[in-house]
């Protein structure tokens, strides 16, 4: 099978997704996760807050951390790039919470499978896109 099927079969067999990243562009397999009810772990910080929250969700503390120079790897940025720290002893507490707590862990799934499914279809995340770049538009004349 391919392997997008083969997640379709991987995320439903899983109790949580846990996904501390240090750094996340968007997520999408976080949102794939959720979307088959599987509740997430994550960092409380960057992208994936665009659709992860306290009630579908359990945030770690994480703490936004800048790097040295304006370099990753050989590419120059803008900016002084980050990266966000997880707190590992608010992981381990969390990783505990959910164990001890598995109806609450279905409930969290279950909530998180509604707003995936309902909040990020491929029809409303365009028409996102098309509101903002008519707002960019708009601005720059």
């Amino acid at each position: 099978p391919s392997p997008a099927r083969c997640l379709v079969g991987l995320y439903p067999a899983c109790a949580l997704l846990v996904h501390p990243f240090r750094g996340e562009c968007f997520g999408l397999p976080l949102l794939g996760g959720m979307a088959c009810g599987v509740p997430a772990i994550v960092a409380n910080g960057g992208a994936c807050l665009d659709f992860c929250n306290q009630q579908n969700s359990l945030l770690v503390r994480a703490r936004k951390r800048y790097l040295p120079t304006r370099l990753l790897g050989d590419f120059a940025t803008v900016r002084r790039p980050w990266v966000y720290e997880v707190d590992v002893r608010h992981l381990a507490e969390t990783l505990r919470h959910a164990y001890d707590h598995r109806a609450e862990m279905k409930a969290l799934g279950m909530k998180a499978s509604e707003d995936a499914r309902t909040q990020w279809t491929w029809e409303r995340s365009a028409r996102k896109v098309l509101d903002r770049i008519d707002a960019l538009r708009k601005a720059h004349g």
